[in-house]
């Protein structure tokens, strides 16, 4: 492989962190060795031949046996959602586990792929577990896309299925997960919050309190135009504009857990409804359906490019999600870069001073 450039290096350098923060040994050197694969064909334009003779060369099965096993991991990432695996989920883990599982099996006993008969014997049992337990009608239902996976993965049989699970990876790979736990860092809980639904009179009061004249009049023409209207939409963008740009505002909300927001918001889900809501704001200014000058456009792609790049720096504070880290991530420079261009923008778009 040749010399990376220094963007290659810092993608690498929060790649490798990422991955141990979450994988154990194993799983941290294979993917590391994938990225090094990617980066050599994309220097040489030569594919590397994929000849998978030996079950630890399918790192797919390996990943999904270990994410079965690993209770933390279903906790975070497919009840909670956390970044970086937003989206993942007990079906569409098990899915994976099942179609690959049968392919690898298929292909030892076709002589194509070695393993050992312990090997064989574990993954084979392991599959059958997660099969049945995936028809069984006494387990918890699954509607999909993480809906109830909480109480899936709360049911006894998902438990005895996570230990043996354990089992297999630690047979295939040679990794001592339990040394593994030992050698890791404490993860900063998330805070408890001591918290009460907040009346709608309540609500209303606090939004005076809270937010300027223009938001409040916003909020008030929401409440009559369709969720899916691009002005609906707008306003929203308006919001997070301004929410970005408060330095107190964050403080209050994202840090402290203030009444009435406690934990709905935080830095990185403020940013990320922003990214999505403003490409629906774009398009529909440059299909002339918004009344947002090509100005007020080009700031608003600035600001988007600012945050996009702020989640990708490998230097900024660690995000564990749920706005844990928010303090930090607020007092780190390129915030307050991106801070003071939102005040901006937001004043760009509204003729108000933020």
């Amino acid at each position: 492989m040749g010399i990376m450039i220094p963007e290659e290096i810092e993608n690498e350098a929060r790649d490798l962190r990422e991955d141990k923060s979450i994988y154990p040994l194993f799983l941290v050197d294979e993917f590391r060795k994938a990225r090094e694969e990617t980066r050599t064909e994309k220097e040489t334009g030569k594919s590397i031949p994929y000849n998978p003779t030996k079950i630890t060369d399918f790192l797919q099965i390996i990943r999904t046996t270990w994410v079965i096993s690993n209770a933390e991991y279903q906790e975070r990432f497919w009840v909670r959602q956390e970044p970086p695996m937003m989206g993942d989920n007990y079906m569409e883990t098990l899915e994976t586990f099942l179609s690959d599982g049968e392919a690898v099996l298929l292909a030892n006993d076709a002589g194509r792929v070695s393993m050992t008969a312990k090997q064989r014997e574990m993954l084979q049992r392991l599959y059958t577990m997660v099969d049945d337990f995936d028809g069984d009608p006494t387990v918890p239902d699954d509607p999909g896309y993480g809906l109830n996976d909480s109480a899936i993965i709360a049911d006894p049989k998902w438990h005895k299925i996570q230990a043996y699970a354990k089992l297999v990876y630690e047979e295939i790979t040679g990794d001592d997960l339990d040394a593994w736990e030992k050698s890791r860092p404490p993860r900063e809980k998330r805070p408890e919050i001591k918290q009460r639904d907040a009346t709608p009179e309540e609500i209303h009061a606090e939004e005076k309190k809270i937010y300027p004249s223009f938001l409040i009049e916003q909020f008030k023409r929401r409440q009559h135009i369709p969720e899916t209207s691009l002005e609906h939409c707008l306003i929203n963008v308006y919001l997070e504009i301004w929410t970005i740009s408060k330095q107190e505002y964050q403080e209050r909300f994202w840090v402290r857990k203030e009444f009435p927001l406690y934990d709905e918001e935080n830095c990185m889900k403020t940013c990320s409804r922003y990214l999505c809501d403003v490409i629906t704001v774009i398009h529909g200014a440059e299909d002339n359906k918004l009344d947002v000058t090509n100005k007020q456009c080009k700031v608003l792609k600035k600001l988007s490019k600012m945050i996009e790049d702020f989640k990708k720096d490998p230097n900024r504070p660690n995000n564990p999600g749920y706005g844990i880290n928010d303090g930090e991530i607020i007092a780190y420079k390129k915030w307050k870069e991106i801070q003071w261009y939102a005040k901006s923008v937001y004043e760009e778009l509204t003729g108000e001073k933020a």
